[in-house]
């Protein structure tokens, strides 16, 4: 019962964060098979087969998450089908954008891969300014699209690090930390029924040296997002033997705090010293 009401909720707050990008007069395509109110109601109602449910094997994502890639291959592919020609349709790079997006869900898809779900990383985060500027329709709602695969992106994360007693290649982990530095890519709203599986203190307890040293290397901005403005007490406090973290990330953490906590507060302290004072 307590899987069924996660998944329920998983997919629920999903289509929540799609619903938001249709806010605001943008609707979607009228030949869209999901723009029916069946469309929110259907996710929370169906049950899953014990394939679906199952773990998967080493390298891959749960079967059940193939529903939500499908349904967002299907809402992604109905917007781009009436994009129009031109500079600001399909002549624009939001539409070479929005494309990569699209060809990404579907090798993941069809491969069922963890790996092709982290491809999707730099696709999805350069979909995402697309809320940051004055984009054209059509990109806002693929960077909606690309917001509500959020979920399936972090449970497949966490999955990663299971498989991988918390060690994870040095791309892997550019990756993830990209996920947490990204604005968009998570927010509170996508897990209000549910713990986050793993967050930025817990990408932080993989390698902190690593990652310390990937961020410093980037905008002063994106170590800000990947703080959060938590301080080390805060952020590393459901790693703690009581806390709801994740197991493996416990015992790393437990075997390394001083040092993770450590460079918790050195990243705190340079974000602060790039800040602009006036």
């Amino acid at each position: 019962m307590k899987t069924f009401i996660l998944i329920n909720a998983i997919l629920t707050t999903s289509i929540f964060v799609l619903n938001q990008a249709w806010a605001g007069g943008l609707t979607l395509p009228s030949n869209d098979p999901y723009n029916q109110s069946s469309f929110g109601v259907g996710c929370t109602d169906q049950e899953y087969s014990s394939d679906e449910l199952a773990v998967p094997p080493t390298g891959e994502i749960q079967k059940l998450y193939l529903r939500q890639i499908n349904q967002l291959r299907t809402l992604l592919a109905a917007t781009l089908t009436v994009v129009p020609a031109g500079a600001d349709g399909q002549g624009s790079s939001w539409f070479t954008k929005a494309q990569a997006f699209k060809s990404g869900l579907d090798a993941a898809a069809l491969s069922c891969l963890q790996s092709d779900c982290f491809a999707l990383v730099p696709h999805i985060a350069r979909l995402l300014d697309a809320r940051q500027g004055d984009a054209p329709e059509f990109a806002i709602k693929s960077a909606g699209f690309a917001n509500g695969f959020s979920p399936v992106l972090i449970h497949a994360i966490e999955r990663h690090i299971i498989n991988q007693n918390a060690t994870v290649s040095v791309a892997y982990l550019t990756s993830f930390t990209k996920v947490f530095c990204t604005v968009g890519f998570t927010s509170e709203g996508d897990w209000e029924a549910t713990p986050i599986p793993v967050d930025a203190a817990g990408i932080i307890i993989l390698d902190a040296a690593a990652v310390v040293t990937n961020l410093k290397a980037q905008p002063w901005q994106d170590a800000d997002r990947f703080l959060g403005g938590a301080t080390a007490a805060d952020a590393f406090a459901r790693y703690a033997a009581s806390g709801n973290g994740m197991a493996v990330l416990k015992t790393k953490y437990a075997a390394n705090q001083a040092t993770i906590t450590a460079k918790w507060n050195e990243l705190t302290a340079w974000v602060a010293q790039q800040r602009p004072t006036n």
